[in-house]
């Protein structure tokens, strides 16, 4: 778990976890200081929390709290979309 308190992101970036999940991207996460490669398989509620599960292979998964990711880049193709910086004041296409 994380030291700081969680805080909900925007919708619109919300928009873009759903879409990698219901398409079972292949992505790649950045958060503050780590990155992780897996396909985006859901996103779940633990203590009042929300988090993006990533399938990473062998029956393995990794949770990554929501509020804590700076971006997210698909390697799948097609895709809906190819990359999304998350934040407030992230500029994004």
């Amino acid at each position: 778990m994380v030291d700081s308190k969680y805080s909900p992101i925007d919708c619109g970036d919300y928009d873009y976890l759903e879409i990698a999940c219901m398409d079972r991207y292949d992505v790649e996460v950045s958060t503050r200081g780590e990155s992780f490669h897996g396909i985006a398989a859901n996103i779940e509620i633990i203590a009042s929390e929300e988090f993006l599960t990533l399938d990473t292979g062998n029956s393995s998964n990794t949770s990554i709290r929501v509020d804590l990711i700076d971006h997210l880049r698909v390697k799948s193709r097609p895709c809906r979309f190819q990359e999304r910086t998350f934040g407030r004041n992230a500029t994004n296409p």
